[in-house]
């Protein structure tokens, strides 16, 4: 396995996953390098053991095989740029975008260019067992889905994976709402009080005429303590509601199975705290954990993920998230927030990266 030699630009909370990540599989990866601007930026990459700069042609000298930007909506244009007129490879955290046009101006000016997008979320582990799941035929053609996927880039890029939509241009639907709800963690750590917050709610329908997605999300529900996530498989031959499947062996035998994550380090058990996989009864692994028995919780296994695969893109040319993809997500999200403040219906057309 060759290790990867990685820039970074940014030291926010996005940049400590790849820092974290880097720090527990050494073997693959090194960081060579990190830009900041800040000087307590500056301390942050000095407490991470990294060198730190504050030139980008300083990093671009180091000869990193790819620079990872995990910067604001504001800086990464320019940076994509900066970086893609010399040729550097870039790996990018996933971004919102202000509007079509921008989107625009970023394809007319980096198509082509090695970029590829670490669009963690269909490699989260459970998503990644649904989509296998979809894939395996065992449900038959899976025409719907219906999930509680966190911000609307984000979802989309797995609806679309999940029901091998491409870039088709659905028509959407989008309505919003808002309730009282008990306030729950967030990023700062545990409530502190027992208070009522406006809890926002979108509700929005991907619809392809053969094949649908929702999603429906209140605020902070990937952190509530008193919100499930839910998750709605429809096929030809059956349905994962849950992680409960129901599915035909024949006509007249229908099968019950549970998706099942599996731990290490539970009980009795000393191998150390990791996930092994997600498994599914007779039919065996739908999900693997490539770097058990590093300590890394879903989303930096996702991210890992990302990681890894841009060094086989390097190797071999192999997209796994090319930028069209994620101008794709970006425009159907900005197409969603329009629905839903025009309440309407709006049917997406057709735009460059969409050919």
């Amino acid at each position: 396995m060759k290790q990867l030699r990685i820039g970074l630009v940014g030291t926010g909370w996005r940049s400590h996953f790849f820092i974290r990540i880097a720090q527990m599989l050494p073997e693959r990866f090194q960081l060579v390098g990190a830009v900041y601007r800040s000087e307590r930026g500056r301390d942050i990459v000095r407490n991470w053991g990294v060198p730190a700069l504050t030139d980008h042609q300083a990093l671009i000298d180091l000869s990193p095989d790819y620079v990872i930007l995990s910067v604001n909506r504001g800086s990464m244009g320019e940076l994509m740029r900066l970086y893609s007129r010399q040729g550097v490879p870039l790996l990018i955290e996933t971004f919102p975008a202000n509007d079509v046009d921008e989107l625009r101006r970023l394809y007319d000016d980096l198509a082509g260019a090695k970029i590829q997008v670490a669009e963690q979320y269909p490699f989260q582990p459970l998503n990644a067992a649904h989509i296998a799941l979809a894939d395996s035929g065992l449900l038959g053609r899976v025409y719907q889905m219906q999930s509680s996927l966190p911000n609307g880039y984000h979802a989309v890029a797995v609806q679309r994976k999940l029901l091998h939509t491409g870039r088709t241009c659905p028509v959407i639907r989008a309505n919003r709402y808002s309730h009282p709800m008990t306030g729950g963690p967030s990023r700062a750590g545990d409530p502190t009080e027992d208070t009522l917050v406006d809890a926002k709610q979108m509700l929005y329908q991907l619809d392809y005429g053969d094949r649908q997605a929702l999603n429906d999300l209140e605020d902070n529900q990937h952190r509530s303590f008193i919100r499930t996530q839910h998750w709605v498989l429809r096929g030809e031959r059956g349905e994962l509601r849950g992680e409960d499947v129901l599915y035909l062996k024949d006509i007249v035998t229908p099968c019950h199975l549970t998706l099942e994550r599996v731990m290490a380090g539970e009980g009795p058990n000393l191998e150390g705290l990791y996930l092994r996989g997600v498994r599914f009864g007779e039919h065996g692994w739908y999900y693997q954990n490539p770097y058990r028995p590093a300590r890394l919780f879903d989303d930096e296994i996702a991210v890992a993920t990302c990681m890894d695969k841009m060094g086989h893109y390097l190797e071999t040319g192999e997209a796994f998230y090319p930028l069209e993809e994620e101008l794709m997500d970006l425009y159907l999200a900005l197409m969603i927030q329009k629905a839903a403040d025009e309440d309407r219906p709006i049917e997406v057309k057709p735009q460059p990266w969409t050919e």
